[in-house]
């Protein structure tokens, strides 16, 4: 039965610390089992605050977008990976799956991230500092 809700967004952040993989990935698949069982049209969203870490490389943070995409997330919500040759990297381990990166300039940044494939730019609070 359709629930009217179009999409879940599950943290991987407790407000103080960064889960470990595996609770973060438990929390993917049980939150992908309990959509399923209620209205599986609703898009999981896997996000990813690898900035709250700040000793987080890239290549973890990858290796963490892949593993909540297998355990069922729809998108991979991976804020601040913006090297485009990171990006890449990312949309290739992921793929056919979109990513949803954070851009904090509004130029032609956003149209190359579009043209590598990336699905969804957001701005986070960028916009309000810009104002």
């Amino acid at each position: 039965m359709p629930t009217g809700i179009c999409g879940v967004s599950i943290e991987n952040w407790s407000g103080r610390i960064l889960y470990d993989v595996a609770l973060a990935v438990e929390r993917i698949a049980a939150s992908r089992a309990a959509i399923d069982a209620v209205d599986p049209s609703a898009m999981l969203v896997g996000r990813h605050k690898n900035f709250r870490t700040l000793d987080m490389n890239v290549g973890d943070s990858i290796a963490r977008a892949v593993a909540y995409s297998n355990a069922g997330a729809d998108i991979l919500f991976v804020p601040l990976i913006l090297d485009h040759g990171a990006v890449a990297e990312l949309l290739e381990a992921i793929a056919p799956k979109p990513v949803n990166v954070v851009v904090h300039r509004y130029d032609d940044t956003i149209r190359a991230f579009a043209e590598m494939g990336v699905r969804r730019c957001s701005v986070g609070a960028s916009l309000a500092k810009a104002a």
